[in-house]
């Protein structure tokens, strides 16, 4: 914030001695005409110039937040998914995805509860169908969001569309008990 006010009290400053010293006779110059209009200018350059380059620092944000969202693995590449799923002896919640999809968008903050809950016990897992559109055809993922889960790298369950969290707990609780028995 403090960084924000000096870059605009310079911006004022610097417009102000341009409209002063601009020498602009006809009054037209907006930057020049005088020094106040010079002023104004400046604070508003200034000011678009923090917004332009200001951006958001992962390593500023709180440490809950990036624990969060490792514990989602985020699947890009087909031999990934190979690797993280089918040949996996774990439980594995997968949702098939797209940013585009509004009920996606919906479900992705159970996906990440998911995934804090079951951390340790399952993998939680994303698959943006948009980057890796073969995993859609290889199981036949006709409608998203799409919800597979996996047991020793098998399906055994799908749930297609919108559903409560509850119901998501439910069917990842019965694979890990029967997992562990």
């Amino acid at each position: 914030m403090i960084k924000f006010a000096v870059i605009i009290i310079i911006g004022g400053i610097l417009g102000a001695l341009m409209g002063h010293y601009g020498k602009c006779t006809s009054g037209s110059c907006p930057l020049t005409a005088n020094p106040y209009r010079g002023a104004i200018y400046g604070i508003l350059m200034a000011t678009l110039l923090v917004f332009a380059l200001s951006k958001t620092d992962s390593s500023k944000l709180p440490s809950n937040k990036r624990k969060e969202d490792s514990m989602v693995l985020q699947l890009e590449k087909e031999v990934d998914f190979k690797n993280q799923v089918l040949e996996s002896s774990d439980v594995c919640l997968v949702d098939f995805f797209s940013h585009s999809c509004p009920p996606c968008r919906m479900l992705e903050p159970t996906i990440k509860q998911l995934g804090q809950e079951y951390n340790g016990k399952a993998k939680i897992i994303q698959v943006n169908l948009d980057q890796v559109p073969e995993l859609a055809r290889q199981f036949s993922i006709n409608a998203i969001p799409a919800v597979i889960f996996f047991k020793d790298g098998k399906e055994v369950q799908r749930i297609i569309g919108l559903r409560s969290k509850t119901e998501y707990n439910q069917l990842l609780d019965s694979l890990i008990d029967t997992n562990d028995k």
